[in-house]
């Protein structure tokens, strides 16, 4: 058989299943494999045009054009070309028996796509309900969060929730929405919004004991996550309290700093977008902390030695309680504001 040499494409390999082939390296030395390919679809029989789509065989499993199959079985191929925002991969969506239309809607901005969403409410009483659904992202979602919204039937918003993913979320990824919502009222319908650096999850009750108020924030102490990228940190702004709250701008910047002879040395720094607005009763933002990839500002991995993961935040905070006009401050905003981490060469190691 002629031997060919090809760059890694778009290709379906048959052999006891169907799948896509994945390459090591740039290219590949397959051969030619003559065949004839009938497509049985719906009591019909449809016939593989061979002049533009050489079958191949590679490693014992024979290969044809995946948009060639695709189209001849009623399903659509997505092709999006790898690039920084894609992680350096190609994404490759096959969509069988709904096409891209069927993610119709969007958030505002344009980040994501969604669709099918399916609402499970048990009765109007029910203070839960489920949404299932499909999410593409359109955009790259680096310092952004998802936050679902829930509506009654003359539009008001009477729950949400945040879409939590981490940052594991690249342009062109589709995935598989299953989302909790805690409700005030009836659902209706949902939408998705994308909001800088904070989303809004709420409750019927709940109760922080790291809150020194009713209102506050709580930095959580963190850990190292290999499968999420490096050391990973909470940061909520809550209300416990049983009546909304509306808050000045309240700025946050998130810094990992080594301790070394009694001196702080930044190794990575971010600024969340201000937070500001009303706080529902019984409800909190979460904010969009970045996971540090224990590598320094020039992107080497650090030394072994003493880390502080830190929130640096105003003294205090002005805010208004629903109902009242009067002006409050919160004079001490967080419980903790820094955690100390002592990271070892090993820890060092098992972040990619």
């Amino acid at each position: 058989m002629k031997k060919v040499c090809f760059v890694a494409g778009l290709c379906a390999g048959i052999g006891l299943s169907l799948g896509t082939a994945a390459f090591a390296s740039g290219s590949i030395q397959a051969v030619l494999f003559p065949s004839k390919v009938n497509f049985l679809v719906n009591d019909t029989v449809r016939q593989m045009d061979n002049a533009d789509n050489e079958v191949l065989n590679y490693n014992n499993k024979t290969y044809i054009p995946l948009r060639t199959f695709a189209d001849s079985m009623g399903a659509v191929v997505e092709f999006v070309p790898g690039s920084p925002e894609t992680g350096g991969h190609n994404k490759i969506n096959i969509y069988s028996g709904m096409s891209a239309s069927t993610l119709g809607k969007q958030d505002p901005q344009g980040y994501v796509s969604y669709g099918s969403l399916t609402i499970k409410q048990t009765n109007a009483e029910s203070k839960t309900a489920s949404v299932t659904g499909l999410l593409k992202v359109n955009k790259p979602l680096t310092g952004k969060k998802i936050e679902l919204v829930a509506m009654n039937a003359e539009g008001k918003r009477i729950g949400s929730a945040d879409i939590d993913m981490w940052d594991r979320l690249q342009q062109g990824d589709i995935i598989e929405l299953n989302q909790a919502l805690y409700l005030s009222g009836s659902i209706s319908s949902c939408q998705i919004e994308v909001k800088d650096s904070w989303a809004l999850t709420t409750r019927d009750f709940f109760h922080d004991g790291m809150l020194l108020m009713n209102e506050g924030l709580v930095f959580g102490m963190g850990s190292i996550d290999p499968s999420k990228g490096g050391l990973v940190q909470t940061l909520q702004f809550k209300n416990q309290g049983g009546k909304a709250i509306r808050i000045e701008p309240l700025n946050v910047e998130y810094q990992i700093v080594k301790i070394e002879d009694g001196q702080e040395q930044v190794m990575f720094s971010h600024k969340l977008a201000p937070l500001t607005g009303e706080v529902p009763e019984y409800g909190w933002y979460e904010a969009k902390l970045p996971v540090w990839n224990l590598k320094d500002s020039d992107g080497r991995p650090v030394t072994p030695g003493t880390y502080v993961a830190k929130i640096v935040i105003p003294d205090g905070l002005q805010y208004t309680v629903e109902g009242s006009a009067e002006v409050q401050t919160l004079s001490r905003l967080s419980r903790f504001t820094k955690w100390e981490y002592d990271i070892k060469q090993d820890d060092i190691d098992s972040v990619p």
